[in-house]
């Protein structure tokens, strides 16, 4: 989806949209992304995940910013004991998001 909403769902909940074309709709919505985006620098779309490494500086804490994992569905945590391998996965009761 190119905006933060889909497009029918905005029809729906405005009734003066109902005679627009779903295009002019998704245009509306991809520039009013645009404008938030720019306005926060940064983007709050959800990308693909992908597996990331963080270094932290206190063995029990690592502070991220809730942009930085987006949202706690399908969070995997794997710990390294220092030999490069993340063998280690913890148990969702294991860390607090």
């Amino acid at each position: 989806m190119d905006g933060y909403a889909d497009p029918g769902e905005v029809i729906d909940r405005f009734p003066g949209l109902a005679g627009e074309s779903e295009s002019t709709v998704v245009a509306a919505l991809v520039a009013a992304r645009q404008w938030i985006d720019r306005q926060c620098s940064r983007s709050f779309s959800l990308a693909p995940a992908t597996s990331r490494r963080f270094r932290v500086r206190d063995v029990y804490v690592l502070q991220l910013d809730r942009h930085e994992i987006g949202d706690d569905v399908g969070v995997v945590v794997k710990t390294d004991d220092g030999s490069g391998t993340f063998t280690t996965t913890l148990a969702a009761s294991g860390y607090q998001l």
